[in-house]
């Protein structure tokens, strides 16, 4: 079985290497032969809309189209294509709308007409090869460099794989078991807190039998005095985007935060759902002390994540630094708050120098910040690995012409060194997970190296059913980043003291 992706080397590029260039050369020659097949979508996305796979619904429309982006390495040029979704008015030239963005009573029609699986994306893409190279453009699959990473994990039961690597399976043989502790359910409706009480009192039995780390179960209001720091909280809320725009609500968690308090806020419509019921325990048995697994590194440095979030309504820029350390398995956040800037100023670079690395500490970073490079490597000597969260290629698998998901922890080495590593696998064939794009210009890429990103993947985090694809600490930092999404929310609660994330306490 052969690991590949949607990257393809392009023989007559020309003589310009320029990205921009590259594009316009590349869609101006394909429409000179296709032009009734595809429409260029407007704005900065290098993308093709496919004409025949148009959908209309009341006005609107939907295109599937071939986004593709450029690379340039010793003298040769490659292609990165999948295939994406664009939405926008019908009888209008094709501008991409985000889907968020679309009316609400069309929802439901967005989501049917959205998802693909990964034998869409290569076949789209193939038939797209196809016809660039009827247009004259000479496209050639790459040949990359494959592996597969296996990280080690340890749990009470001993070293386990990623193949034998099962959340639910590990809290029955953690290798620290959490602390019992007495849980209190705060909500306004106590008729459906006492049908959630059932429902989370069958489920701890099905995955701890007699070993129960849940200490007693007691229902209450929201009252300041019934929240203790020596009890494990759920705040059954009634929904959560706008329970998180509530300035009540706001402060109560800006209090709870500030105090230290172990919590977890949970949709009220979803309190009976067996899957949600679940992800909660798990997450319950984390805050409460427990550690699954921990992984079996190849490097024991400090890892650093850096990340950013931009709002232009806000006038903000939050710059975010996650602290790991893989020797007592836990992680501390920062953050700071400026004015809306592009890239992480000075002052902020130095402060978070200090608080976040330690002598030979490795620097993940999102990718777009690439200033972080010079301010953290060549001022402190140390090594940092960019992770890029949206590559355009993807991954996949081939057996004799069929097309398959590729295996957790499959990667493909770039000619530059660089990496595309499918860090995480959907449950469905519908539901694919992209890969992550790694790179580094201090460090290489080994396998050693990519082994222990991977790990830091898999590593225990907020869910059981739905598996992240960052490395943890760059997870963490990522919803701590969040200025306009609700997402900052699911960060709080641990005990680490990130009051100042609360809006509340920005406005005030």
């Amino acid at each position: 079985m052969a690991i590949k992706a949607t990257v393809y080397r392009w023989r007559n590029w020309g003589d310009d290497p320029r990205p921009k260039v590259l594009w316009e050369r590349f869609k101006n020659q394909l429409l000179t032969v296709h032009q009734h097949d595809y429409q260029v979508v407007e704005g900065p996305l290098r993308a093709l809309a496919v004409c025949a796979g148009k959908q209309v619904h009341n006005g609107w429309c939907h295109f599937p189209t071939i986004k593709a982006h450029f690379m340039r390495h010793d003298r040769k040029v490659y292609v990165e294509m999948s295939l994406r979704g664009c939405f926008c008015l019908d009888n209008q030239t094709v501008k991409s709308i985000a889907s968020s963005d679309l009316p609400d009573n069309l929802q439901g029609w967005v989501r049917s007409v959205s998802g693909n699986s990964i034998a869409d994306h290569v076949e789209a893409v193939r038939d797209f090869v196809t016809r660039c190279n009827l247009a004259g453009l000479e496209l050639e699959e790459a040949n990359l460099k494959s592996g597969i990473a296996r990280p080690v994990f340890a749990t009470g039961a001993g070293d386990i794989t990623t193949d034998e690597l099962s959340a639910l399976t590990a809290l029955g043989s953690p290798w620290r078991a959490a602390v019992p502790k007495a849980l209190v359910v705060h909500t306004c409706d106590p008729d459906r807190a006492h049908r959630f009480l059932g429902n989370l009192r069958d489920t701890q039995r099905q995955i701890f039998g007699s070993s129960l780390f849940i200490d007693g179960i007691s229902v209450a209001g929201f009252q300041k005095e019934s929240f203790q720091n020596d009890c494990l909280h759920i705040l059954l809320v009634p929904g959560l985007s706008d329970f998180v725009k509530d300035v009540s609500w706001q402060r109560l968690l800006y209090r709870l935060e500030r105090s230290r308090v172990i919590f977890k806020v949970v949709r009220a419509s979803n309190a009976l759902d067996r899957f949600v019921v679940r992800n909660l325990l798990f997450d319950l048995y984390v805050k409460a002390g427990g550690i699954p697994w921990i992984a079996k590194f190849n490097d024991q440095r400090l890892v650093c994540a850096l990340d950013a979030g931009h709002s232009a309504d806000l006038g903000l820029s939050r710059w975010v630094g996650c602290r790991y350390s893989k020797k007592d398995q836990r992680q501390r956040i920062y953050f700071q708050d400026c004015g809306l800037a592009e890239q992480v100023p000075e002052a902020i670079a130095a402060k978070l120098l200090v608080k976040l690395t330690s002598e030979n500490s490795l620097v993940l970073r999102d990718g777009r910040m690439h200033k972080s490079d010079t301010q953290f490597s060549s001022r402190a000597g140390l090594d940092v690995i960019a992770i890029n969260k949206r590559p355009t290629a993807v991954i996949y698998e081939e057996d004799n012409g069929r097309v398959a998901v590729a295996s957790t922890g499959a990667y493909l080495e770039y000619p530059d060194g660089a990496v595309l590593l499918q860090s995480a696998v959907g449950s469905s064939s519908k539901d694919y997970i992209r890969p992550i794009h790694l790179s580094s210009r201090t460090v290489s890429l080994s396998s050693e190296v990519i082994s222990d990103l991977q790990a830091l993947v898999e590593l225990p985090s907020l869910s059981s059913m739905h598996p992240i694809r960052l490395p943890l600490p760059v997870y963490w930092a990522d919803l701590a980043s969040k200025l306009n999404s609700s997402d900052w929310v699911r960060v709080l609660g641990n005990g680490w003291k990130l009051e100042g994330l609360v809006p509340a306490l920005r406005e005030s």
